[in-house]
């Protein structure tokens, strides 16, 4: 616990603690809150965030001004001077300014930016706690920095038709802004994506002061609490110093990592501020769910928003399962317990047929066959019985009959069509079909992030168009889909084209994304590869991994190595025997007692 964050003194709490006080704040007290939401909340909601927004418009004007035909860091060194890698969203003004001059083309991109956004989880259920009965009323006021619709498009889609927000986009609309309404309020700050949005320090360095008067109300007996926000915005700063005290101290939370600038943190101070050590959004709302007894969205809306919001949670109860061991993931797994009795029949035997399937796979596939009866019209659960059996049961006839009643059941779900588009590729080896089923995948969820890295990994594999898997891999990271084996994939196009700088950044990203990955043992053997491969790390200590990994009888079955052990030859590997033996023994081309004629590998212990 650190006693003195921020070289201040505010409070440090945990986001456990933060939930339970707010909590009995809300139901007990009657307190009222104000959140105070930055670009940081939007990043699983498929928004960018500011430095990886920096690097693309960088990147891009690198391309114009050079055809690429300069090296990136003497180019950045030479256009941008005093650029810091650490920390890119500080040069985001700049950069916007300059690959973007106009005010016209600065609005648009801003606008193509924020339509890559959808809801996640987070917000869904962000949305429902602004609407939930008798408590609702008293936090459902946000003001934001972010351009996007986010938290407007979760109301729509997963509030009540009752509470319709009230979104001020603009300064001029600040007057109708109403205190304790029904209706959730949205106050966009710094304008709104397709209306005057705010970027440049010009535009952003004060709020008009009418403004402020009418937002003032919102905190002189509320409790702000900030999420996702950066705290460098001078303006927003001036903003909170000027603001009148209120009458009795209501407090603050500042929750993030980051520290605020000086004047933020001395306001922080003043109001008495805890600061809750914690990144993620969908994991706070979560939490709030689990302590509030929020209940989900009303199945009879919006059935299809529903069918993705389902996925979505399944995909998040597969993270959780996957955070390390410790009391936030206790209550983590508590809350989803909690949140998992007000779901549909089908989605929960769904969840509880997943559960069960390393552990006890006899079970499971009775339970699926059950289920499946009594819920014949499921293309879920059809679908993830077809995985089942050709991941679990390795029953590649039968998976394929469920892969195509799941299909003729639900033709758009995009996940179905995804997984028979890789089961053709991998256990029918019929290459045409699959990428059929791909571009199918694609075309109901282009944003879908297994589908987009599968395809990508199609083209470089299979096609061998390196070009076009590159552009796939670009796709994804342009709207922040952050898979570890996306990542890892990525790195292994890049060491293969021989852009090893780039290779060793998207692996290291594939490292520190794994221990979000269930059943990752796959991609760990493959990311060591290629660091062995390509001499990336300690010689000994990768060798000394992969050692261990072989004899644990890690495999990554199929997958084709062939071109990294090219690469690696042309690079003058020291070792490159053993880099081809190390391949087609991880790829299960042959027994990993070849090994042993390799003095090196007999050493390592």
């Amino acid at each position: 616990m650190n006693s003195d964050p921020f070289d201040g003194n505010l409070k440090e709490i945990s986001p456990i603690e933060f939930v339970k006080r707010f909590a009995h704040g809300i139901c007990k007290h009657g307190h009222n809150y104000t959140w105070f939401l930055g670009a940081g909340c939007s990043i699983t909601s498929g928004i960018p965030a500011a430095g990886s927004l920096t690097k693309k418009w960088l990147n891009e004007l690198f391309e114009m001004q050079t055809g690429g035909d300069r090296d990136f860091d003497d180019w950045l060194a030479s256009n941008f001077a005093g650029y810091d890698q650490a920390n890119p969203a500080q040069h985001y003004a700049t950069a916007f300014r300059e690959r973007h001059p106009h005010s016209r083309d600065r609005q648009r991109e801003i606008e193509l930016v924020c339509s890559l956004g959808e809801p996640g989880y987070g917000y869904a259920t962000f949305a429902q706690l602004l609407c939930a009965k008798q408590i609702g009323e008293r936090c459902n006021t946000v003001l934001t920095t972010n351009f996007d619709d986010l938290v407007a498009d979760a109301l729509y889609l997963h509030g009540s038709r009752r509470n319709r927000p009230q979104v001020i986009t603009h300064e001029a609309l600040s007057r109708y802004v109403r205190i304790q309404s029904p209706r959730p309020t949205i106050v966009k700050l710094h304008g709104d994506a397709h209306f005057e949005p705010k970027n440049l320090g010009s535009e952003t360095s004060q709020i008009d002061r009418l403004t402020k008067e009418h937002l003032y109300p919102f905190l002189r007996d509320a409790c702000p609490i900030f999420v996702g926000y950066g705290g460098g915005d001078e303006s927003i700063a001036d903003f909170f110093e000027s603001a009148p005290e209120p009458g009795l101290g209501t407090g603050a939370y500042w929750i993030g990592l980051n520290r605020p600038s000086d004047r933020f943190v001395d306001w922080l101070q003043q109001r008495d501020a805890f600061w809750v050590n914690h990144l993620d959004f969908d994991r706070l709302m979560h939490l709030l769910r689990g302590e509030l007894k929020l209940s989900h969205p009303d199945e009879g809306r919006w059935a299809d928003a529903l069918t993705r919001y389902y996925d979505r949670y399944s995909e998040f109860e597969k993270e959780v399962h996957s955070d390390p061991e410790g009391e936030l993931k206790d209550k983590l797994k508590a809350a989803t317990d909690s949140a998992s009795e007000t779901l549909p029949d089908d989605e929960i035997a769904f969840l509880q047929a997943y559960a069960k399937e390393r552990l006890d796979p006899d079970f499971a596939e009775n339970f699926y066959r059950k289920s499946i009866r009594k819920h014949k019209n499921s293309a879920r659960l059809l679908g993830q019985f077809a995985r089942f059996l050709i991941n679990i049961k390795k029953d590649p006839d039968r998976a394929e009959k469920y892969y195509i009643k799941a299909i003729d059941t639900d033709p758009s779900n995009a996940i179905n069509l995804g997984n028979y588009a890789n089961f053709l590729r991998i256990n029918r080896q019929n290459m045409d079909e699959a990428e059929k089923y791909y571009l199918r995948a694609l075309n109901e969820d282009p944003m879908r992030e297994h589908v987009l890295g599968n395809y990508a990994s199609f083209l470089q594999i299979v096609r061998k168009d390196f070009q076009k898997a590159e552009s796939y891999y670009r796709r994804g990271f342009q709207n922040n889909l952050n898979a570890p084996d996306f990542h890892g994939n990525f790195a292994q196009l890049l060491f293969v084209l021989g852009r090893r700088k780039e290779a060793i950044a998207s692996l290291e990203k594939a490292v520190d994304l794994m221990p979000r990955m269930e059943h990752s043992d796959t991609l760990a053997i493959e990311l060591c590869f290629y660091r062995f491969a390509h001499s990336v790390g300690k010689y000994r200590d990768t060798l000394a991994e992969l050692k261990a990994l072989v004899a644990d009888g890690k495999r990554s079955i199929g997958w084709d190595f062939s071109r990294n052990v090219e690469r690696a030859s042309k690079e003058e590997h020291p070792e490159i025997g053993l880099v081809g033996d190390l391949a087609k023994v991880i790829s299960g081309e042959t027994d990993a007692r070849i090994l042993t004629r390799y003095k090196s590998w007999n050493k390592i212990k």
